[in-house]
């Protein structure tokens, strides 16, 4: 479906465990029509490691995200366990210095949007609480459909929900 053109791995300046704090990515293809995307996917600190980290990952990842829309000219998609939610002042950071938009909020439809942690084993909350998994994206992107998966598997088989969308790559 998709062929890989360029990636990289990219990080963070003052990371307290160097190899889980870090912005990996990936510059696709498409195989049927070409067009082409950057995926990113990243671990922002934990909230004992100190909300000053999350601040410097917001800002670097914001610049490397920026960077990259720029030097491929492709839209940018921006998965991960940002350790935060979207009303805090990290992530709010991110999405002021980036530009980029929340599928949570933005989305044409919106199936399950809730909080994305929990225990393993529990019923995860269902309401409309804020998460601390997030996907982002560029501006040039029609947001179709964003969904949390809430069932039995996803809750026994990890701690953070997994969630995703439907776009239109403009």
């Amino acid at each position: 479906k998709v062929k890989l053109l360029d990636s990289g791995m990219y990080y963070f300046k003052n990371p307290t465990k160097p190899r889980l704090r870090a912005v990996t990515w990936g510059l696709f293809e498409r195989l049927d029509g070409g067009e082409q995307f950057i995926v990113m996917n990243t671990h922002w600190a934990i909230n004992s490691e100190g909300s000053h980290l999350r601040l410097e990952a917001a800002e670097e990842m914001a610049s490397l995200a920026l960077s990259l829309r720029e030097k491929y000219g492709a839209p940018v998609f921006i998965t991960g366990d940002y350790n935060c939610n979207e009303t805090s002042e990290e992530y709010l950071l991110f999405i002021e210095k980036s530009g980029f938009a929340d599928p949570k909020y933005d989305s044409e439809k919106i199936g399950v949007a809730c909080s994305t942690y929990h225990t393993i084993g529990t019923p995860a909350k269902t309401g409309t609480l804020p998460g601390i998994d997030h996907i982002t994206v560029s501006k040039d992107v029609e947001l179709l459909y964003y969904n949390t998966l809430v069932d039995d598997n996803v809750v026994n088989a990890s701690d953070h929900l997994p969630i995703y969308i439907d776009v239109f790559i403009k």
